[in-house]
């Protein structure tokens, strides 16, 4: 009876110094609110940088957008051009014609 006794006590001991070692450890409620103040302005800061980010694909995309209009623009103005000059060769064609009727 006395070695179950002792034995109990021996437990009691350990779940008392687990108890202690977990209080001293266990952080102060002062260092908790900081902590999560922190991490708040942590995430407020990461907040602002994915904000920014996104502001800027956007952008990015816009730009994109931009470069394919600009590209759709100049392959219309090179047809343009190329019939523009198809024009000139034909109306030379018939100048000439017209100044020269024994042909």
């Amino acid at each position: 009876m006395d070695k179950t006794r002792e034995k109990h006590l021996e437990q009691i001991n350990k779940s008392l110094e687990q108890i202690d070692l977990a209080l001293w450890k266990k952080p102060e409620h002062d260092d908790l609110e900081y902590l999560q103040n922190e991490l708040e302005w942590k995430l407020e800061e990461i907040h602002g940088e994915v904000t920014v980010l996104k502001d800027d694909l956007e952008a990015v995309h816009g730009h994109i957008d931009l470069e394919y209009a600009f590209y759709e623009m100049t392959s219309k103005l090179e047809m343009i051009q190329d019939e523009v000059k198809e024009l000139k060769d034909e109306v030379a064609d018939v100048k000439s014609t017209a100044h020269n009727p024994a042909d």
